[in-house]
């Protein structure tokens, strides 16, 4: 860590690599890159040679440098000295202040640790030597502690007691010892021109590979072909030599401000001000961690990286890598290089200019082949889209064009400025399809509208299987773009595309990246109700970027909003096959575990399994525990032989999330080979069968809400050979869910016929 002044004052600085930045304060580097942050004077400055944590270093020099940002006017006002010996001489003072906190933090830290772990001598989980300093100093000031423990903690007073002691020792040398002239220091460690041209053309040509990405020191090192996981391939290709040429090229290019560099956890008091929750306000929180946004799941542990006690690290993210307070974390630039759209207007021309641009639009659209229903829902997605973009770059004004009037009727769509609602959902739509509507094929226009114009766009879905299935079909729809595939274990997660698919994890990797961000099943789990994932998907955006959520049943939030008119929101209310969607009849039935135990079948349920069996469906049967699949199953295949259906074997079977075979079946169920397939809601969502009956037994059952029931009933009737396929709700009591469930479905067939959307009988008929 190292103080210097430059054209903007008197400056703080963290350094992996200092001769790199001794080479570019006192170097050529600056005056290469035309830099406007001149050295003044002779560069006068100091390093801070004593060793501390790379957390209390950035600390430092944070504080240092709002210090003297807030200050700088009232220095001049005043007429403080600002001379190098003044400077340095509250540097230190910064120095102390800083450390006795950190002190004191460890001292709560480790005892709170120490209790967690039911250890009542919590003094013991400091370092060696520091106890019995804080011993001695207590006996030497026992008059002293009277006044601390009166009116308040023992512990408390302890604690700052044991840090006098601590900071005492640790700047015993003083501060010129330990603040050393840094143009003196750097006297025979800066390179020679060439070794920087070397090092600046590496950085130049790395930027790239971090545009966008929000990544931990060691996931920079292994893209750079030196990490830890790199080594172990064979065929991983070296940007940089070794460690030390790593960081200084991230050293060098934050300095020339290509990346910005921060610890991986910040101290709230750091941020800026924020509302925060009644739970998060009653916890006294410190940290919170920039990666995933948590600041409930701070934990402390012994840290080997900085040798700290009780060093804090998030326990949110750490299946994406352990995120501490002592780590560095790198976030490339984000600009965006997408084009606007041109259009020079003028009040009067208004009218002409939004039919031009609808016509280029549905111009656009014309290739892919959607249904009427599908054209609508892209079409105003494409509008919306680049209206947003437009007004964010001041080329347009969504109230002056007449953009709320022309599609009203689509989106209901107001700004709700007067209720503070448009702040919350700016730049944000909600394409509400049904299920089997062809999400997907709507998706592809909007992703080449933005692409055409040197955008970036992310498709994120919570599931992986979905994102391998997603895969071959962009890069047959988009030959001519790069398209990344993104996934726990995925080969291409440090490439950059145009178009990337991944899955909702994965955004945690990435900060101001993309200018369109597509949020496909946003009620599934594990992104439902995460607030860590949401907040990975907003940090993923640029500022201007629009996001799109994708759903067929959409959290009740967003549905509301949508109602109210605070949420952009489009409607598809009808499949590409423009058949109305099969709704569900009820049959009353006992519970799955009274018919296992009776090994018998309500009458009703078994004639209509044995209707679909007999017209060569497929039958999905939906359960809500995984231990009565199986039995559930047996008891089926048992009941249909004695009425000489099933006799085959295999033909029925069962599936769960424990079942390692689950892939298989599901394989065989979809080519035929089994006919009924005893699940749970494991398989609501993702998956289209031929010809397929569903029925849902216990549907009155607590885990079964309105979206599951929504969600498995749309496994009936997706495909146009069938589009009629039956649903039968069974359960003893009809109830609140199942009545929802069915009224959403009615709704949409209701919307659906009044558009026009859904083919005449005379049409059906011709099918």
């Amino acid at each position: 860590m190292y103080v210097i002044q430059t054209g903007k004052g008197w400056r703080a600085y963290t350094s992996h690599s200092i001769e790199v930045d001794v080479h570019y304060w006192y170097g050529d580097i600056a005056d290469r890159l035309q830099e406007e942050d001149k050295l003044i004077g002779a560069g006068q400055g100091w390093l801070f040679t004593y060793t501390i944590s790379f957390r209390q270093a950035q600390r430092i020099a944070y504080m240092w440098n709002r210090r003297e940002e807030t200050h700088v006017q009232k220095q001049l006002e005043k007429k403080a000295s600002t001379s190098p010996t003044a400077m340095r001489h509250r540097f230190f003072k910064l120095v102390k202040q800083v450390c006795t906190e950190n002190y004191d933090e460890q001292f709560s830290a480790s005892k709170r640790k120490s209790q967690n772990d039911g250890d009542q001598v919590y003094d013991t989980h400091l370092k060696d030597g520091e106890y019995e300093r804080w011993q001695k100093f207590r006996e030497q000031h026992e008059d002293e502690s009277l006044k601390f423990e009166q009116g308040s903690d023992l512990e408390r007073s302890q604690a700052l007691r044991y840090t006098a002691v601590a900071v005492r020792s640790v700047f015993a040398l003083g501060e010129k010892t330990v603040c050393v002239d840094l143009q003196q220091y750097g006297a025979g460690k800066s390179w020679t021109t060439e070794q920087a041209t070397q090092l600046l053309n590496k950085v130049l040509d790395t930027s790239h590979l971090l545009q966008g990405r929000s990544l931990l020191a060691e996931e920079v090192l292994d893209i750079f072909g030196v990490g830890a996981d790199s080594v172990l391939k064979a065929n991983t290709t070296k940007v940089v030599s070794d460690i030390a040429e790593g960081m200084a090229v991230v050293q060098l290019a934050f300095l020339i401000e290509k990346w910005q560099r921060s610890t991986a956890l910040e101290m709230l008091e750091d941020l800026p001000r924020q509302p925060l929750s009644f739970f998060q306000r009653t916890l006294s929180l410190r940290y919170r961690c920039l990666r995933c946004g948590s600041m409930e799941y701070i934990r402390y542990s012994n840290c080997a990286s900085c040798g700290e006690s009780a060093c804090a690290y998030c326990e949110q993210c750490l299946t994406m890598g352990r995120s501490r307070a002592c780590t560095l974390l790198v976030q490339g630039g984000g600009n965006s290089n997408m084009r606007m759209y041109q259009f020079k207007r003028k009040v009067s021309q208004t009218v002409t200019v939004e039919k031009k641009m609808s016509m280029e639009r549905l111009a656009r659209l014309k290739k892919w082949g959607l249904s009427p229903a599908q054209t609508d829902a892209a079409l105003s997605a494409l509008q919306y889209i680049e209206e947003a973009q437009m007004e964010q770059s001041g080329q347009g004004n969504r109230a002056r064009t007449g953009f709320q009037t022309n599609i009203s009727d689509r989106f209901r769509y107001e700004f709700g400025r007067q209720n503070g609602a448009y702040s919350k959902y700016k730049n944000q739509c909600l394409l509400w399809a049904v299920t089997g509507a062809g999400k997907t094929e709507m998706v592809f226009p909007l992703v080449e509208s933005v692409v055409l114009r040197g955008g970036k766009v992310l498709i994120a879905t919570p599931r992986r299987d979905v994102v391998i299935e997603l895969d071959p079909r962009l890069r047959r729809a988009f030959p001519d773009y790069r398209v990344t595939t993104l996934y726990g274990g995925s080969e291409q997660r440090w490439e950059q595309g145009e178009i990337t698919i991944a899955t909702t994890h994965q955004l945690l990797r990435f900060s101001a990246s993309f200018d369109l961000v597509i949020i496909d099943e946003l009620d599934a789990f594990p992104y439902v109700n995460d607030p860590m994932l949401h907040y990975a998907a907003a940090k993923a955006a640029r500022k201007s970027a629009v996001r799109i959520f994708l759903s067929a049943t959409p959290p009740r939030e967003l549905q509301q909003a949508a109602k109210r008119g605070q949420l952009a929101h489009v409607r598809v209310p009808v499949r590409y096959h423009r058949h109305p969607l099969p709704v569900p009849q009820m049959i009353v039935t006992k519970s799955v575990s009274t018919m296992l135990v009776n090994r018998q079948l309500h009458p009703q349920l078994l004639q209509a399994i044995q209707r679909s069996w007999r017209r060569g469906a497929q039958l999905f049967v939906f359960l809500q525990r995984i231990e009565q699949t199986e039995p559930f199953a047996i008891l089926l295949r048992q009941l249909l032989r004695k009425v000489g259906l099933g006799k085959e074997e295999f033909t029925i079977a069962a599936t769960s999330s424990q079942d390692k075979e689950r892939a298989s079946k599901v394989d065989q169920f979809r080519k035929c080979t089994i006919r009924l397939l005893v699940t749970t809601t494991i398989l609501e969502r993702g998956v289209t069968i031929p010809r397929s009956d569903v029925y849902i037994l216990d549907a009155d059952g607590a885990l079964f809400d309105e979206a599951s029931l929504v969600q498995m009933a749309g496994r009936a009737g997706r495909l146009a050979d069938d589009p009629e396929g039956k649903v039968y709700f069974c359960a003893e009591h009809y109830n609140e869910a199942q009545r929802k469930a069915i009224k959403q479905i009615r709704q949409m067939n209701r919307i659906a016929k009044r558009k026009g959307y859904l083919l005449s009988e005379k049409q059906q008929r011709s099918v």
